[in-house]
């Protein structure tokens, strides 16, 4: 279980102390404990989603001991990243020997959980959308949505019903 940044971060360096010398790997820390480097510690996670931004000789090793410590790597082919995303990846100034440790941008965050919306993802986005802008966040949806496998209909109508609670003025005509 992990409650804070620092949890996260202390994880993130025991998976990389027991990394074999030449390995190096990027990893981009998704889901909810994402929300810890946006300073929103406001309810735990069982997990570390991660996708690997670079490193993917590394990728099988790092999933097998990331397992052991609550670090999953499942979610790099199933969340969805929109368009530049990789563009945007916040790195963190922690140190590691063997890995590069970055979070998703809160817009690409968002646009991630939108598309899931399952479990807590309606409460952790709406934790997060204060502090972001609703034109540019529209707009980064609105740009991303050839990219989006699914129907494209279900996540402008998840995006509408959210609007409308928030009070947001940019929406989709359906």
């Amino acid at each position: 279980m992990f409650s804070s940044q620092s949890d996260v971060i202390d994880q993130l360096k025991e998976l990389d102390t027991g990394l074999p010398d030449g390995l190096f790997a990027e990893l981009v820390v998704l889901g909810g404990a994402a929300m810890f480097f946006y300073n929103i510690e406001y309810r735990t996670t069982m997990d570390i989603d991660v996708a690997f931004f670079s490193g993917q000789r590394a990728a099988r090793l790092i999933m097998e001991k990331g397992e052991q410590l609550g670090i999953s790597a499942q979610a790099h082919g199933v969340a969805f990243l929109g368009d530049g995303w990789e563009n945007r990846v916040e790195w963190a100034a922690d140190s590691f020997t063997h890995l590069r440790v970055g979070v998703l941008d809160p817009y690409d965050w968002v646009l991630s959980k939108l598309a899931r919306w399952r479990g807590h993802d309606e409460d952790d986005v709406r934790a997060v959308l204060p502090r972001l802008d609703s034109k540019e966040l529209f707009s980064r949806l609105r740009d991303s949505l050839p990219d989006y496998i699914g129907r494209e209909r279900d996540l402008q109508v998840t995006w509408n019903i959210l609007a409308e609670d928030m009070g947001y003025k940019e929406k989709f005509a359906l």
